[in-house]
């Protein structure tokens, strides 16, 4: 995310000071966006209380600056001709057709590092998590990618519409543990009614995303994590079954894109290179996840196995990864 967002990387994230800051402001964001987490939201007039919001004020000047820090970075990049690609390359060059301000470019491309930083990481956790406790599902994916990809090359992004499985695979991993059960809060702008019941101008809105990926009549025998259910009978995408994964409507996740494609690399890779299975000695609580706005999956233990035979053959193969792309 940090290469892709700011053209830069890091080969550890814990004395990467960009990624500790970060995680530092997540835990703030995932503590600020529980409801009820501040009586202010149920009590509007306290914002008005003198020193009420100093904290969460303080918080917003730290985060502030660090993203205007990372833009300002590659501000100066672009200009001595240092700039790699990114996301925020793209924004100040394009900035006179976008007419975004400052302020807007510094937080698109601020939110977007913070949030994929954490829901991405999450989903790819529970894509390792399914692919041990669900040892047919994990080998239908596999079979798909011998026949499509081989022995002799990695899969890449250009085998994406080849590889249904995958998507599949992905897709009923976000609907059997969602990355965020609750979804995030929006706002009734009128009074809304529905099956006879009014929501007031005003109210906070949940579309509860576990509750959803629950719905029998949609998701029949829901508690069953069967990627099967997203594919038609010639083994296609379904267009008919969805799950809001990404949320809704204007606020959907502007980073949805970029998520999915970083969730189905990484499906495709580790798949493609290990046979994922569960430890007899520890095996893996399905429901342990911690709870929150994002539901992290509690630490769990997962053997790797290469499918190449040897660990040597899938360095070999992966020591070419890239060249050509």
């Amino acid at each position: 995310m940090l290469r892709i967002m700011y053209g830069k990387s890091t080969p550890t994230a814990t004395n990467a000071p960009e990624i500790i800051v970060m995680h530092k402001m997540l835990k703030r964001f995932l503590m600020v966006m529980r409801p009820g987490a501040f009586l202010v939201d149920r009590y509007p007039i306290l914002k008005y209380v003198p020193g009420y919001t100093t904290e969460l004020e303080e918080w917003r000047r730290e985060e502030s600056q660090v993203f205007h820090d990372q833009l300002d970075r590659v501000s100066r990049e672009l200009a001595t001709g240092k700039a790699g690609p990114s996301f925020a390359r793209y924004l100040l060059e394009n900035q006179s057709s976008h007419k975004l301000s400052d302020d807007e470019m510094v937080y698109l491309a601020g939110s977007l590092f913070g949030v994929g930083l954490d829901t991405t990481a999450v989903a790819i956790m529970s894509v390792v998590m399914a692919s041990a406790c669900y040892p047919k599902a994990q080998e239908k994916v596999q079979e798909q990618l011998d026949i499509v990809v081989g022995r002799d090359r990695a899969p890449t992004f250009d085998d994406y519409n080849s590889l249904p499985q995958i998507e599949a695979f992905m897709l009923e991993c976000l609907r059997w543990r969602p990355v965020t059960p609750l979804g995030f809060a929006h706002l009734a702008s009128a009074d809304i009614v529905y099956k006879g019941m009014c929501i007031p101008e005003g109210a906070a809105v949940f579309g509860n995303h576990w509750a959803i990926s629950r719905d029998p009549s949609v998701y029949p025998d829901p508690e069953q994590f069967d990627p099967e259910r997203w594919l038609n009978s010639e083994g296609k995408i379904r267009d008919d079954l969805k799950f809001p994964s990404f949320g809704f409507g204007r606020r959907i996740c502007p980073g949805r894109h970029i998520a999915n494609r970083s969730v189905f690399i990484n499906a495709a890779l580790l798949l493609w290179s290990f046979k994922i299975t569960q430890d007899p000695e520890n095996p893996i609580d399905q429901m342990g996840f911690a709870d929150g706005v994002v539901a992290h999956p509690k630490p769990f233990s997962a053997r790797f196995q290469p499918r190449f035979g040897d660990e040597g053959s899938l360095r070999n193969v992966m020591a070419k990864y890239g060249e050509g792309l």
